[in-house]
């Protein structure tokens, strides 16, 4: 475990150090490793419900033939990135691609490579060492430079939503955005979404020049029916289901892997729920303004709001989704980096996460709510602790 926790550590050093975001960096460590795609590939772009639709389609593909998945981030465990049928990477086998990694590219022109880069290519290596048929691959940012550009024998692409995020990279309007995404798709590979408006105009357009099919609740609405049962009483995850089953449709698997997919066990910090010294907590991922403002609309009932956001995140914007139906707001910094957010509600700024959680209890009465948001990172921080209930 030691040595495990020797290699997170000089993993997570892997910073890109000011490096342009560069697919072809990913085809070179491909190529240096000797890195092979599985047979069948589905690539997952978006701005929300990316990781939670890559899970139901690994989860749906599982129960026909071999799947995995790759999600990212992960919120407690790193190993929640890399997962076949719901089984994590095992600790053993991250030090062991590690380990190779370093071996043969120690000094080479091809050691450039960053954290997201080194974290896919092990996810190849370890499916191919899995003998896995199906692989789900959930982009990082956008599409167009993503090192999961690189994806080879990719059967479909699911864009699973739109909204500002990450703007500082893929643009500062929706159509912007969603033009870096939509490079996803592939020559005369069907593409799966929901999307509506400027968003989809740009999918169709895309879609059309590349002659591949396009699938949407508009055109082809049997195809993103939930079987009886399984119909989820959130409308995020009903939404994100939608697309699972569609997806899976369009490539001719069964209808147990439509169900296998619909009963995908939530990942972790999304809409997650916990009672920690008698509150009621939601914990969610929430870190843009199109997934907080989902949020606040299925909560119907007074909350305090502990909120903390990356730096480079929209956080102000995201923090104003959420802090309308708040009784009282903590800040606290998301991964122990300093934000400048400020609430037009009555608040205080605790940095600590773990003592804005405290914060937050003394705030709220017995039984009741606490919602947690903002970021992956500061549910991450805090999910052990929630987990404990104590």
């Amino acid at each position: 475990m030691h040595d495990y926790q020797q290699t997170l550590e000089w993993l997570f050093a892997r910073s890109r150090q000011g490096k342009a975001r560069d697919t072809a960096r990913m085809q070179r460590l491909i190529m240096a490793l000797g890195l092979r795609m599985p047979a069948h590939t589905v690539h997952v772009v978006g701005t929300n419900g990316k990781g939670s639709v890559t899970s139901m389609l690994a989860h749906g593909l599982s129960a026909v033939a071999p799947a995995g998945r790759f999600i990212s981030p992960h919120v407690e465990d790193f190993r929640e990135r890399i997962a076949a049928d719901q089984t994590l990477i095992a600790p053993e086998d991250v030090v062991a691609f590690v380990r190779s990694l370093q071996t043969q590219l120690d000094g080479s022109e091809q050691a450039d490579f960053a954290f997201f880069e080194a974290t896919f290519a092990m996810a190849l290596w370890w499916f191919a060492r899995q003998g896995l048929t199906w692989a789900v691959i959930e982009a990082g940012v956008g599409a167009k430079h993503d090192a999961t550009r690189v994806l080879t024998n990719v059967r479909a692409v699911v864009l699973t939503s739109v909204s500002l995020d990450h703007t500082q990279v893929l643009g500062d309007t929706i159509t912007a955005i969603t033009q870096d995404k939509a490079d996803a798709i592939r020559p005369g590979v069907p593409v799966i979404t929901a999307v509506t408006g400027d968003a989809l105009a740009v999918v169709q357009d895309v879609a059309d020049t590349r002659s591949s099919p396009l699938y949407t609740p508009e055109t082809h609405p049997e195809l993103f029916d939930l079987p009886d049962g399984t119909s989820s009483s959130h409308h995020v995850r009903v939404y994100n289901q939608r697309l699972a089953a569609a997806c899976l449709r369009v490539l001719k698997q069964p209808e147990r892997a439509v169900l296998s997919a619909m009963h995908t066990p939530a990942l972790p910090a999304r809409r997650e729920h916990f009672v920690y010294q008698s509150r009621h907590v939601i914990l969610d991922g929430a870190h843009d303004p199109g997934a907080a403002s989902a949020l606040q609309a299925s909560l119907n009932e007074p909350y305090t709001l502990l909120f903390g956001a990356l730096a480079k995140k929209q956080g102000q914007a995201t923090l104003k989704a959420l802090e309308s139906s708040a009784s009282f707001v903590v800040l606290t910094y998301a991964n122990d980096e300093v934000t400048a957010l400020t609430s037009t509600k009555a608040h205080v700024l605790v940095p600590d996460a773990h003592e804005a959680l405290v914060e937050a209890v003394r705030r709220t009465p017995e039984q009741g709510m606490i919602v947690i948001a903002g970021s992956l990172y500061l549910a991450g921080q805090l999910r052990p602790l929630l987990r404990m209930g104590a």
